[in-house]
This record gives structure tokens, C-alpha cells and sequence, in this order.
């Protein structure tokens, strides 16, 4: 399938696939060193993610969330979100993703740290737009989460 690229020319599947895995590349690095300028700079001003328990929040809403993980995130140990799959329209995209981050963190009470794994499956709506793609919606479709190695819910 063939997708819209620079230009109005046509880019193949895995062209996308491999420009979009950039751009999310490039959001993790901005993660990794909790730079908030630039890892927002990825997310277009009408973002919105559907979480897995069915709330909404919007781009002001992932701003302030990730500044408040990251202010007890002591260290990324790794992170990656690789797209496991997409489907390609004339002007835009589905895809499916799955992200791994590991991170020790302090714990709410003191200044211990925890391993933190965290995994998680999306389901993404990416546009091209002024030259690029752009991830505009994103569906949590669950993961799960481990602390110290342990299983924890929520």
C-alpha cells in the first residue's frame, strides 16, 4: 500500500514504517533525557490518547503528566517502542506499537529506588502533514507492570 510523501509522491509501506519508527525514535531519546521541549515538539497541538480505562487527555494533559512521572524517575534504564504493524491510507496511517520502558524509580513514601518495567500496546493514527508524520491519536490496548520483578496492579 502506498501512502502520501513529500511532494504529493507516494512512499511504500515500509518507507512509512521506517520514518514513523524515526520520529518515535526521536521522541524516546527526548524521554530518555526528560527533555520536555522536545519531546512535546513531536506531538501535534490536536493530540488526544484514549486510555485503557476509557478516559481522555489532551496534549496540555500529556505535558503535565510526563513532567510528573519523570520528577520521580531517578534513570531510564531502556526504552523502545517498536511499530509491530501498519496499515497505510493516501493521507494517513494505522499503527500498531509496542512500547518496553524499564526505569528505576523513587517511591512515593521516600527516596528508595524501584525497578519499573512497564510495557504497553497502542493503537496510533498518524497524519502527513507539512512534510511529515504526525501521531494524532493513540488507544492504550493494555500491558503490563512489574516493580522490583514483580507483577503490580494497579
Amino acid at each position: 500500500m502506498l501512502g502520501c510523501g513529500k511532494s504529493g509522491r507516494f512512499q511504500s509501506s515500509e518507507a512509512v514504517k521506517q520514518r514513523i519508527q524515526a520520529r518515535l525514535n526521536a521522541s524516546l531519546e527526548a524521554t530518555r533525557a526528560k527533555d520536555i521541549d522536545r519531546y512535546m515538539s513531536f506531538v501535534p497541538s490536536d493530540w488526544t490518547l484514549h486510555d485503557d480505562k476509557g478516559a481522555t487527555l489532551s496534549r496540555s494533559d500529556l505535558r503535565r503528566g510526563i513532567l510528573e512521572q519523570w520528577s520521580i524517575i531517578d534513570k531510564t534504564i531502556s526504552i523502545e517502542e517498536r511499530v509491530e504493524r501498519l496499515t497505510v491510507q493516501p493521507d494517513g496511517a494505522s499503527v500498531w506499537t509496542s512500547q518496553r520502558w524499564e526505569r528505576l524509580m523513587r517511591e512515593r513514601t521516600g527516596s528508595q529506588l524501584d525497578d519499573v518495567l512497564t510495557t504497553q500496546k497502542h493503537e496510533e493514527h498518524w497524519r502527513f502533514v507539512r512534510g511529515q508524520w504526525w501521531c494524532y491519536e493513540v488507544k492504550e490496548l493494555g500491558g503490563e507492570i512489574f516493580v522490583n520483578g514483580r507483577p503490580y496492579h494497579e
